[in-house]
């Protein structure tokens, strides 16, 4: 898409709560950009009540629609239930991640977080194959 992250229709934006999520972002930005050696555009900002969102298709939901298996045992069946799934967002921001960061957030949020039982353990086949591919010496990504 040309110009994307320029106009305000269609942005990329980590919206944070506390200092340390926001510094935890902004170090994230800085490596993905070092890794990919361009500028990233991606606005990161605190979250207050001055924003407004719109719902988007199920298709801008890309990375964890990645993950088939681990939608389907969300049982989430509408766009609407997807975009609103506290469950849903944080794995999706998750599975965004670098794979070595992967490793370990994603066993924290399946300590921390109450999900389904199908859920937990499509979480832990995806950490154990994560571990299996940086074992044989791949580089996770």
């Amino acid at each position: 898409m040309q110009n994307f992250g320029l106009s305000t229709h269609l942005r990329s934006a980590i919206f944070c709560s506390t200092e340390e999520e926001r510094k935890q972002a902004q170090q994230s930005k800085i490596r993905l950009q070092m890794k990919l050696n361009r500028r990233i555009l991606t606005k990161i900002s605190f979250l207050t009540n001055n924003y407004e969102f719109f719902v988007e298709e199920n298709q801008h939901q890309k990375i964890l629609q990645q993950h088939y298996r681990l939608c389907e045992s969300l049982s989430l069946r509408s766009t609407e239930q997807f975009v609103e799934s506290y469950i849903a967002c944080k794995l999706n921001g998750v599975l965004a991640l670098d794979g070595e960061l992967i490793l370990e957030k994603l066993p924290q949020l399946t300590r921390t977080c109450l999900l389904p039982k199908q859920c937990k353990s499509t979480c832990d086949e995806i950490i154990q194959d994560l571990k299996t591919t940086s074992a044989h010496g791949s580089t996770i990504s």
